[in-house]
């Protein structure tokens, strides 16, 4: 049957009890202390990196009190305190090539306990399957006793040696897991099928959208954009250049936020913003562009990104003479993709894989006809009506975007777009939603060490075995750990006090209107 698309339904466990959740309805009258665990994390750019500090906002303004605990970045190590008391643990912790710490097994035991202890917590949150700090906290906390929820951010394959590595380690974390948090529905088939989790313990709840920060020219206010996620990049937009002079100087030239250049240009614009990645659909991108410039005269690209694939970008300019067509703005910050976004009538995603895409959503918050390939949990993203999809072939997709271009919405209706799309998405609502998953997690009964052991066994085979005698080893572990450091004696943190805060934030906005 046709899967539930994340824009029409709610989006919860399949087969959720009710009345399991009424049992514990007194969980939900006291504020939860939450510890969210993953090696993406600001001032990286990416789209966990920006759902994670988006969720815990949302958290934060439910009520409850979380902390993050990431890697460091060079000099950002320690605690450091960000916006609304979102305390953020930076783990010394050495980094791999492809930005992930590296993996230890048990290397984080330690510290993940300390600050469990510290801060009280009541549930631990990993993000994202790649992460290696991700899965040592969900080892450590299982062995405190700590209910665990995990959110699957991408799909994997099956086949090639680096996703049955990554598959075994997900059925290793998620045998003893309390929740699992997807953000489609064939995200949740992917990780069912990987993992072996039981069904009815995913949830599907999708990403969201600041949709403030991407409003269409007629309703974009002057002055600052609300500071939501500032300096990340959500998954499927622009790499973040390292000075920003080369995005900025080509956004200014065509006339900057809020600038109507529509009047002054006579193309229509078709925007491409994404990491020029292989991943990315830059393959077929350099085969639709000369296509749907060749089939249509008016028609031109701005392509905003960076990445290993911008050569192929280049050589296809050159290559079909569409210097004039076709710019390239390299990196783009993330408070300049809304600008770039006002610049065009259609948005266009090449993506081979996605497990949502961020980037249509944000491009159709920006009023923008949206044209992509129909993979992965794309088609539950949007209505017929907003986005066009096609098959991942360069002939399919070009006749989509000059389709796109004969459906792009007038100026006079992009704020009505922006304004259901802002309905369909927002990070309040998905706070709401993962409230109910924490809820549900902790309401589950606590396990003995033979039924987490069993838990681990049941994965099947040598890899069974394995699984349950590294649990073994690593409840002995706490346990000298409660022997030489009782946790009666580790000191409790401070509360973070929001009333001096919301003070001090009051008193800084009257000096800068002051000034």
């Amino acid at each position: 049957g046709a899967r539930a698309a994340c824009w029409a339904a709610p989006c919860t466990r399949s087969g959720a009890s009710a009345s399991a959740r009424g049992a514990h309805a007194e969980m939900a009258a006291r504020p939860l202390r939450i510890m969210m665990s993953t090696d993406f994390f600001y001032p990286d750019a990416g789209g966990v990196e920006c759902h994670v500090y988006s969720l815990a906002q949302g958290l934060i303004a439910r009520g409850h009190a979380v902390c993050v605990l990431t890697r460091s970045r060079g000099a950002r190590r320690g605690v450091r305190w960000m916006t609304n008391g979102l305390k953020v643990y930076y783990a010394p912790r050495l980094e791999m090539p492809w930005g992930t710490s590296l993996p230890t097994a048990f290397g984080s035991a330690a510290l993940v306990r300390a600050v469990a202890l510290r801060e009280a917590i009541d549930v631990v949150h990993a993000h994202q399957n790649c992460s290696a700090l991700a899965h040592e906290a969900v080892h450590a906390a299982r062995a405190l006793g700590i209910p665990c929820v995990f959110t699957d951010h991408s799909l994997f394959g099956f086949a090639d040696t680096a996703s049955i590595l990554t598959n075994q380690l997900l059925r290793w974390t998620l045998a003893e897991i309390q929740a699992v948090v997807c953000v489609s529905h064939v995200s949740k088939e992917n990780s069912v099928l990987r993992s072996g989790v039981r069904p009815e313990l995913v949830y599907v709840i999708p990403n969201a959208v600041d949709a403030e920060q991407f409003a269409p020219r007629e309703a974009s206010h002057s002055g600052e954009r609300p500071d939501s996620c500032h300096g990340h990049e959500s998954d499927g937009q622009a790499d973040v250049s390292s000075s920003g002079e080369v995005a900025s100087s080509a956004i200014d030239d065509a006339g900057g936020t809020g600038t109507d250049v529509s009047s002054a240009d006579p193309y229509l614009t078709v925007v491409v913003m994404n990491r020029l990645t292989y991943r990315k659909g830059v393959d077929l991108l350099v085969q639709v562009v000369p296509a749907v410039c060749a089939s249509h005269p008016g028609v031109r690209f701005v392509i905003g990104g960076d990445g290993p694939r911008r050569g192929q970008l280049e050589q296809m300019v050159e290559l079909h003479g569409l210097q004039r067509r076709v710019e390239l703005l390299g990196g783009v910050r993330h408070d300049d993709v809304c600008s770039v976004l006002n610049r065009g009538r259609v948005f266009l995603s090449c993506s081979l894989t996605e497990a949502f895409c961020m980037a249509v959503v944000e491009a159709a918050a920006a009023g923008l006809m949206v044209v992509s390939t129909r993979v992965g949990g794309v088609p539950e993203v949007l209505p017929p009506d907003l986005m066009l999809l096609a098959e991942p072939e360069a002939g399919a997709l070009a006749a989509a975007v000059l389709e796109g271009i004969e459906r792009a919405h007038p100026e006079t209706a992009r704020a009505s777009v922006h304004a259901r799309v802002a309905a369909m998405y927002s990070w309040p609502d998905v706070a709401k939603r993962t409230e109910v998953v924490y809820q549900d997690a902790l309401g589950q009964p606590r396990r003995s060490l033979r039924e987490r052991l069993a838990c681990y066994a049941s994965v099947g085979g040598f890899m069974g075995v394995g699984f349950a005698a590294a649990a073994a080893y690593l409840h002995l572990f706490m346990g000298a750990y409660e022997f030489f450091q009782p946790a009666k004696r580790v000191q409790k943190a401070r509360p973070f006090q929001a009333q001096r805060y919301m003070r001090w934030a009051a008193t800084e906005l009257a000096v800068e209107e002051h000034m």
